[in-house]
């Protein structure tokens, strides 16, 4: 019986020995092939992040491009308002002008009608400059103020100046309000 447990222990022994190399062997070679596996996980991963890089990148270029022509065609028609403003004050001037030297029996009769002539063209003007690019809030303010200049044209109201003020400075608000520049509305203060 003493031989058997010596064959048994040998054999227990040539097995165990083995399978301590193959559990050392399996061992070495599982952290091998892990590495590698980790490496080329590593690899791949780095490749994506730089391909999320370049498109990240090529997205802010496109949005930056893309916002620097928006701030381009804003300050455009900012800058185009203002010339466009600017020549319907201009224009609302000269009505308004015409029509009292007309109220003031300034205007020769001969000089009537061209004076009211030049007066619908510049209403014509005005409404062309405002139309290009002022909101609705505008348009209606000069046709208020163009409403109340017809009425006081074809007599139906006498030139009444203050009131007349009153519909141009309500265009001028309405102006400085989509302008930006102060949306506190000015009011005449004046004795006259």
């Amino acid at each position: 019986m003493q031989q058997i447990w010596q064959i048994a222990g040998a054999v227990i022994a040539a097995f165990g020995g083995s399978a301590l190399i193959l559990v050392a062997c399996s061992t070495f070679l599982g952290r091998v092939w892990a590495a590698r596996i980790l490496e080329q996980d590593r690899a791949k991963y780095a490749r994506e992040i730089e391909g999320l890089r370049s498109e990240a990148g090529q997205e802010l270029a496109r949005l930056t491009t893309q916002l620097d022509t928006l701030k381009h065609t804003e300050l455009r028609i900012h800058s185009d308002k203002l010339v466009s403003y600017r020549a319907a004050i201009d224009v609302v001037a000269d009505i308004v002008r015409i029509l009292e030297k007309h109220h003031f029996g300034q205007l020769a009769p001969l000089e009537v009608g061209p004076a009211l002539e030049r007066f619908y063209k510049a209403r014509l003007q005005l409404y062309g400059y405002l139309g290009i690019l002022a909101p609705q809030s505008v348009m209606d303010a000069q046709d208020v103020l163009m409403e109340f200049l017809f009425d006081v044209i074809e007599g139906k109201r006498t030139g009444e100046w203050a009131e007349m003020r009153v519909r141009a400075l309500e265009l001028i608000n309405e102006i400085r309000k989509d302008v930006g520049i102060d949306k506190t509305p000015i009011e005449y203060r004046g004795a006259r």
